[in-house]
């Protein structure tokens, strides 16, 4: 970027006084209840006209639309947000679910930035111009930059609609993805290729030269103890290798929850599946979790992508046996069916609907 220009971004930045500095942010409420969910933009291949509105789909708390607010630029998300949200414990915003659906269904391999809900005064939801807009917590770079993020069709989000469906009523689904996601954050592997049976890959882990090691080895520990703690909120803590009876109660739990013996083999370390969970939860996940001072400097990234791949099998297992089918899915969070019938597949565009070029 051009240096005089960083100069002038950074001075009126600086010249800006906070909004509502002595306020109490308590959105949503009835006054401010729609958001801009800024970090992600929808094509525009369903012909919508600049100032367009369109309802595409609804969670519990949040009626999610389509906002085209500007010509030839790629649109929006818009929540209206029920105020109920702030008598819950917690709230899984419409955002961050989309967000751990299209992650998951993406194997991690395409992790963005958290979806960040962009609170709006004057909003209109049949039909509003962005010049007609105050933002409360919109600072003038991100104002600049609306059609950042990643950008989907609208149809791409019905078929997510059983994760994001699934997420939002379960919470060890939703915190199970939330960990093993975090694991990837912090280091990287490609499962695909991981989990391949083709014997040639291009993006197999390789172990750090011992110059890279200072640097990656809290990575490989925070890694293997989110997916080991993934693991636990789905199947709980393995129970005492003594005690032959609970170990056989757990197996039966394990089978009725995940559908899969875990006396079979898993073929990333060679062992059970059973014995790999011993084995990630007591030599691999404590000694990276309490260090008590010492340099756990015999980790190797081999094993945390082993935790990673086995938390994410584990995951997977647990989805499938747990999620909607599609068809119910779109049908429970009331999916704008007409609208996803006017998206096109085979074009994906910032252009907005002008009828009057399209009449010449």
């Amino acid at each position: 970027m051009d240096k005089e220009l960083i100069i002038r971004l950074t001075a009126v930045l600086e010249e800006q006084e906070p909004e509502n500095e002595s306020v109490i942010v308590d959105f949503p409420n009835n006054d401010v209840r729609y958001a801009f969910l800024y970090g992600c933009s929808i094509e525009n291949s369903f012909k919508p006209h600049v100032g367009d509105v369109n309802f595409l789909f609804n969670t519990q708390f949040e009626r999610i639309y389509i906002w085209t607010y500007q010509e030839n630029k790629m649109s929006a998300l818009v929540s209206e947000v029920n105020d109920e949200v702030k008598n819950v414990p917690f709230w899984k915003t419409a955002g961050r679910l989309l967000q751990l659906a299209h992650d998951y269904a993406n194997a991690f391999e395409t992790e963005w930035e958290a979806i960040d809900y962009k609170w709006m005064y004057s909003f209109n939801n049949e039909h509003s111009f962005i010049n007609e807009i105050r933002f409360y917590n919109l600072d003038e770079y991100e104002r600049l930059s609306l059609s950042q993020g990643v950008n989907l069709k609208a149809t791409r989000i019905a078929d997510l609609a059983p994760l994001i469906e699934l997420f939002e009523r379960d919470d060890k689904a939703y915190n199970a993805v939330s960990l093993v996601l975090s694991a990837f954050s912090v280091h990287w592997c490609c499962l695909i290729c991981e989990l391949s049976k083709t014997p040639w890959h291009d993006h197999l882990a390789e172990e750090p030269q011992i110059w890279q090691q200072a640097y990656v080895l809290q990575k490989l520990e925070m890694a293997i103890v989110q997916s080991c703690r993934a693991v636990e909120c789905i199947i709980g803590e393995p129970p005492n290798r003594r005690k032959p009876q609970k170990i056989e109660r757990f197996k039966e739990k394990w089978k009725s929850i995940l559908g899969i013996d875990p006396d079979s083999l898993f073929e990333k370390s060679e062992k059970s599946y059973l014995e790999f969970y011993y084995d990630l939860f007591f030599t691999l996940r404590n000694p990276s979790a309490h260090s008590y001072g010492n340099i756990h400097y015999d980790l190797a990234r081999k094993r945390a992508v082993e935790a990673q791949c086995f938390a994410a099998i584990i995951i997977k297992e647990y989805i499938s046996r747990n999620e909607l089918e599609n068809e119910a899915a779109i049908k429970r969070l009331h999916f704008n069916i007409e609208l996803l019938s006017r998206v096109s597949e085979d074009l994906t565009t910032p252009k907005t609907n002008n009828d009057e070029e399209e009449s010449k």
